[in-house]
Order: C-alpha cells, then structure tokens, then sequence
C-alpha cells in the first residue's frame, strides 16, 4: 500500500491511517488463518501434503506483511511455511509491476496534455526505490553464484550484527512514527469509516478468492502436472526396459 499511495500521490495523514488499520487487521488474522485453514482445508481433500501446502499459500495469500506471512505459517508446520512465504515472496516482487501499472492508469487518465500515456509522467510517478530493490537483488544473486558471499546450513547469507542492527533499527522507527502519527480514535471515526468498512470487505474478499486460488492450483493443477510427469517417467522406463526384455526372452 505504501508504494501504491505514493504512485497515486496519496495524503500522508490518509497513508498512515491506511497502514495502522493494515497491522491493526494482520495481528488478528496471524492467529485466525492458521486455525481456520485447519478446520476448511481438510473438508475438500484428505491428502496431508495437498492440505499443507494450500494452507500455506492461502496465508502466504492473504495476510498483509510478510513476517505476519512467516509467524502465521510456522504454526501450520514447516511445508505450510514454505509455500507460503513463496507466494508472499511472489507478490512482494509484483509489486513493481502493479506501480508501473498504476503509473500508466494514471497518465493515460489525463495527466498529460494529450491525455495519452506519457513517459514522462509514469518515470515521475513509478516510486524509484523498486529499482534499487531490484539492483540489490540482481547484485546479490551475482555474488551468491560466484560463491562470494557466507552462507548458514539452510543456505541464507549470514548478516553481519551491524547490519542487522541497522535494518532492525529503521524498520523499527518506520513503524514509530507512523503510530505516533495515529490515533486509534480516527480508525472508527464517520470520517473514515467507509475506508474502514471498504477495506473489511475487500480483505473479506481477498480471504474467499485466494481460498479458491490456492485449492486449484496446489489441489487440482499441481497434482495433475505431477501425474502427468509421473506417467512419462513410467513410460519411459517401460520403453527403456523392453529391449533388455526381449533380448533375454531370446
């Protein structure tokens, strides 16, 4: 939400608001999902493999923050915890793409004179820190396959303390201003109440969709695509086997 209101020119005052009801809503649902993904899930499949990893990626599709995704996940169980910080992986590298588009609605919207989509305009609207994001990503991945960096047993690259130090740091004072910049009286107030009640609904939504999303990709399409492969993989080893069959027949 932080680089969509930024794309679109959002008030400050509206985007802090919009931020204290996103973790307001996550704290609640990092408890719920998990239990409430035990209860669904196993009604529509009895595969315990199958049920984990839609479990994992209905959180990893529906709660807002990713360490909300990690701690939600891990009470679900380690493959539940995979998949799910995958999918929320997975949508936190679209976000580039959802700004760009954002950037084009707009200038094609009439932000420029002709009314026609301008470069221009979507350079000045597209928020520059994804660039950087993906400029440390390329940077890192060299240094991974060249084998430069320090990596742990579950082969993450190891922070160094003053690092980690600085990361926990700002993304701590972030989080502070933004609070000291709420109160919590504005979140229910007439004022705000119709973005109170339109982003229930859509997180409402989003929980009953992302439900449907995750059961047909990692209940029906992936078990297919592995039955599939699985097939050719007989197939091939009976065709392999033959020769050697007939030859000791003769």
């Amino acid at each position: 939400c932080i680089t969509a209101a930024g794309v679109a020119g959002t008030d400050r005052k509206q985007l802090s608001y919009i931020i204290s009801l996103v973790l307001i809503i996550v704290v609640p649902m990092i408890y719920l999902m998990p239990w409430i993904a035990k209860m669904v899930v196993p009604m529509i499949t009895d595969d315990v493999a199958i049920q984990n990893e839609i479990i994992g990626a209905w959180i990893g599709g529906t709660i807002d923050t990713t360490s909300g995704v990690g701690a939600s996940s891990a009470m679900a169980g380690d493959v539940a915890q995979k998949t799910a910080i995958i999918v929320k992986a997975t949508q936190n590298v679209l976000i580039g793409v959802v700004a760009f588009f954002i950037a084009l609605y707009l200038s094609a919207r009439g932000e420029g004179k002709s009314g026609a989509p301008s470069l221009g305009i979507v350079w000045e609207k597209f928020p520059k820190f994804i660039l950087g994001f993906i400029i440390a990503s390329a940077v890192f991945s060299i240094l991974q396959s060249q084998d430069m960096l320090h990596l742990d047993a579950k082969n993450k690259i190891i922070e160094t303390s003053l690092a980690k130090n600085f990361s926990t740091f700002f993304f701590s004072l972030s989080f502070v201003c933004i609070g000291m910049d709420t109160r919590l009286k504005d979140i229910i107030s007439k004022e705000n109440r119709n973005a109170l009640y339109a982003f229930l609904g859509a997180q409402t939504f989003n929980i009953i969709v992302t439900f449907f999303v995750a059961w047909l990709m990692f209940g029906i399409v992936k078990p297919a695509l592995e039955g599939d492969k699985g097939a050719e993989a007989a197939a091939t080893e009976q065709v392999a086997e033959s020769p050697a069959t007939t030859a000791a027949a003769i």
